[in-house]
């Protein structure tokens, strides 16, 4: 008895396939962690959302702000190491000043952030009250483990160095003994010019800080108006400054020395 017959399946080529793929109209799948990590979007204005039109981009643009356009330039600067540093070692000490620093800049924190929030929440409630919540946090250093407040302290101090550091060589041009002499003399208490200088150059976590900050300063030395440079120069004695910068400083008097 003769079998019945059965059409044979046809074969796609893997060329055929990949031709498929490539004209295919089905949008993408995005990886739901995917985001801009320099990008805040801003708390709802005071009369909410409904009055803001999405399909118009350059409005839907404007609920958005890079972390340079922060109003306060301290938040950028706290927002920005703290997230360099929760990067690097997941200190819940970086996550809460992120928070802190999104929220006084009046933008939501970073999606790292609310998650690690939500993930210690969640260990909360399975603790069923037997595990506080800073606890669960990490808040709760180890022994030995080096203070949150030390380690912010530094990490403050660091952010406000690197950063005046990288305004002078990025919009003065000067160099890093330059700038080193100049941010000791302004800051009489803090770091050395020598350990200034060698912590720009070589320093891990000072190499993190300069990634966002020569960034910025590139944006200064486009933007900053006359008024917007001297204002920065307030911060250094005036004796401080490379002579070929010292008349932009306000208290500049040629006929002074002292000045």
């Amino acid at each position: 008895m003769n079998k019945p017959h059965k059409p044979k399946a046809k074969k796609i080529s893997k060329r055929k396939t990949n031709k498929t793929r490539a004209t295919s109209q089905e949008p993408a799948v995005v990886n739901s962690s995917t985001h801009r990590e320099d990008l805040h979007l801003k708390y709802p204005p005071q009369n909410g959302w409904e009055n803001v039109s999405i399909k118009d981009s350059q409005e839907f643009r404007s609920l958005f702000l890079r972390a340079e356009e922060l109003p306060e330039f301290e938040e950028f600067l706290l927002l920005s190491s703290a997230h360099i540093g929760w990067k690097r070692d997941q200190s819940p000490f970086n996550l809460l000043q992120m928070l802190l620093a999104a929220h006084r800049a009046n933008v939501y924190p970073p999606i790292s952030v609310l998650s690690a929030l939500a993930k210690a929440a969640e260990s909360f409630f399975i603790a069923e009250g037997n595990k506080r919540f800073d606890e669960c946090l990490g808040l709760v250093g180890k022994r030995g483990e080096r203070n949150f407040f030390t380690e912010s302290t530094i990490r403050s101090r660091d952010a406000k160095l690197c950063q005046q550091m990288e305004t002078l060589i990025g919009v003065w041009k000067v160099t890093i003994e330059e700038a080193a002499a100049m941010v000791a003399a302004a800051n009489p208490h803090s770091l050395s010019e020598d350990t200034i200088n060698r912590y720009y150059s070589n320093n891990k976590k000072w190499k993190e800080l300069r990634t966002i900050f020569s960034t910025v300063a590139k944006v200064f030395s486009l933007c900053w108006s006359t008024e917007d440079r001297q204002n920065f120069l307030t911060s250094f004695p005036v004796d401080s400054l490379s002579p070929r910068i010292q008349s932009e400083h306000p208290l500049y008097n040629p006929e002074d020395p002292d000045s």
